[in-house]
């Protein structure tokens, strides 16, 4: 199933120009249905899509949504909020790590990405799920300043694939595979 993943992957990065499906501008909303993708044989694909037994990989998975939404922002150079997402440095900087000293001081104890001692995690303890959708209850019932991506109403409101990710690798209790 994963094969079918990056298949699908390729097939709408090669199609971006043309059906652009997720938002990768900062600030713009895609009018596009919630339709993520498109499999080998040209089907829709929705975030349900993905069987719920299908082990979410955060080299495969998370990591890339990182590359392309969030390390222009998030890298060693600029390190907005003390944040770090490049590859080889973000799980360090996510799991079981508080949240910058700005965020604690109105999400006293928020932690970026929390995990627990028996999956399924709750992701509303996250604070990077709580900032990547912000309609939904984030830890201690607030969220810490603006949505992310920045300049844009959440990465689940603008990809809810790329968000269906994140939440399914928290829940999943954050592995670093």
């Amino acid at each position: 199933m994963k094969f079918h993943r990056r298949l699908a992957a390729l097939g709408i990065a090669l199609a971006a120009p043309i059906i652009s499906e997720c938002s990768n501008g900062v600030g713009k909303e895609s009018s596009a249905p919630s339709i993520s993708s498109v499999d080998s044989a040209g089907m829709a694909m929705t975030a349900s899509s993905v069987p719920p037994d299908d082990e979410v990989s955060f080299a495969n998975d998370v990591q890339p949504i990182f590359d392309i939404r969030c390390t222009g922002c998030h890298n060693p150079t600029l390190l907005r909020g003390g944040l770090d997402l490049t590859e080889g440095n973000s799980y360090a900087m996510l799991v079981n790590v508080p949240t910058s000293a700005p965020c604690r001081q109105e999400v006293p104890d928020s932690v970026r990405v929390a995990t627990c001692d028996t999956p399924p995690c709750d992701p509303s303890q996250s604070m990077l799920w709580a900032k990547a959708k912000p309609d939904a209850p984030p830890p201690n019932g607030r969220r810490c300043r603006m949505p992310m991506p920045l300049g844009t109403p959440g990465l689940g409101e603008i990809c809810g694939w790329d968000f269906h990710f994140i939440e399914r690798w928290i829940i999943a209790g954050a592995p670093n595979n």
